[in-house]
């Protein structure tokens, strides 16, 4: 949804005079919206998000309108208490906002005109998720922090800037759920909101090798070059974006990180050992002509050849052996050796481990050296499956 529509899906829900009004129109409300649970895109949430956001009904018909109508799979009921500022310092055992079942006579929510058992539920959630606070000794800032940043999130989704900076102003942070607005907003190539989060975080030393791993992953480079021009380094965080890159499949960040220079040997070689965790044998070798050592950390990225489970990456396929050994014969070529790699039960007991290695020893350009130890792991399959 854009952010006109996030905003205004609820208006008619606003002009409602009592809580009743507000349960006799939710439902065609959020039909008429098409945000419906069933969508299953992520929708129903953010519509819901915002609505606890920017409506302007009394906020506690916006905590039942979202009890009541809301299941928990689609919102964590905590975030509509952290919207409304619901507060539980009490330590009083017999104080009824604490009981499972709060007698809806008592009026906690001040709900009007909707029958007794629909009270008594939304009533019972109230008591439920409050009950859960306490006992977690969850404190009001946590709660606000966990809503304005999902709305943050929201907000980066639908390009509002507007939005966004309402939510940092009351609690929601960058930093929130691993960068995750901050990841959103390169997803949805926003460069005005990265910027904005850019300003709110200028403090948190993390934030440079998140946006650059953020919009790695994303396999965004407008937003690579624009943080570099306002001064992110390229190798931050131990070369963090070009792991974050290749560990995502995301070539064309690849391409342009090490066009611009960084260090493929940064981290140990952590970003050459992410390439060959997808078991693409072309990239892997984009990482060794670019510089990238085969043999690096005890033969690590060879290890991780054999025992990489790419269906990540390939979800559609079930059969990766010609890939696998493709990918080991670029690291093989590019001088690692079979002799120094750890060869555990965990290697060993690879399903497809057998026709790799048969496909390497069918390989006329395998060196005597690889073609002996490969064959000699080649028994050791045998012996177990015997044993």
């Amino acid at each position: 949804m854009n952010k006109h529509a996030l905003r205004k899906w609820f208006s008619r829900l606003d002009q409602c005079t009592t809580f009743g009004q507000v349960n006799e129109l939710w439902e065609s409300t959020v039909e008429d919206a098409d945000v419906r649970p069933c969508n299953f895109d992520g929708r129903f949430t953010d519509a819901i998000v915002s609505f606890l956001a920017c409506s302007q009904m009394p906020d506690h018909w916006k905590l039942a309108a979202v009890l009541g109508h809301v299941s928990h799979f689609d919102l964590d009921p905590e975030l509509a208490f952290g919207a409304v500022d619901v507060c539980f310092e009490s330590e009083d055992e017999n104080d009824p906002r604490l009981l499972p079942g709060a007698d809806p006579a008592a009026g906690t929510l001040k709900l009007t005109g909707i029958p007794p058992f629909f009270s008594g539920y939304i009533h019972g959630r109230y008591a439920e998720v409050a009950r859960r606070l306490v006992a977690t000794d969850r404190k009001l800032l946590r709660s606000r922090e966990r809503f304005w940043s999902a709305y943050l999130e929201t907000c980066c989704r639908a390009h509002d800037i507007e939005g966004a900076e309402t939510a940092l102003q009351n609690g929601g942070t960058p930093a929130h759920n691993g960068f995750a607005a901050l990841k959103v907003a390169c997803q949805s190539d926003c460069w005005a909101m990265v910027a904005k989060l850019r300003q709110h975080a200028r403090n948190d030393p993390r934030f440079e090798v998140a946006a650059l791993c953020a919009a790695a992953a994303a396999n965004n480079v407008n937003i690579l070059e624009l943080l570099l021009e306002h001064g992110a380094q390229i190798d931050c965080g131990d070369g963090a974006a070009l792991t974050a890159a290749a560990s995502t499949y995301s070539l064309d960040a690849c391409d342009w990180l090490i066009e611009s220079g960084a260090d493929v040997q940064a981290g140990a070689g952590s970003a050459l050992i992410a390439a060959v965790s997808t078991l693409s044998a072309d990239l892997v070798q984009t990482f060794i002509e670019a510089g990238a050592d085969a043999s690096v950390n005890r033969q690590q990225a060879l290890y991780t050849a054999f025992t990489a489970d790419s269906a990540i990456y390939w979800p559609e396929r079930s059969e990766f052996a010609s890939d696998r050994a493709d990918t080991i014969l670029v690291l093989l070529t590019a001088g690692a050796k079979l002799a120094g790699m750890e060869v555990d039960e965990f290697l060993l007991m690879r399903s497809d481990i057998a026709d790799v290695l048969d496909r390497l020893l069918d390989n006329g350009e395998l060196s005597a050296e690889n073609r002996e130890v490969a064959a000699h792991i080649r028994s050791l399959i045998d012996q177990q499956r015997k044993g």
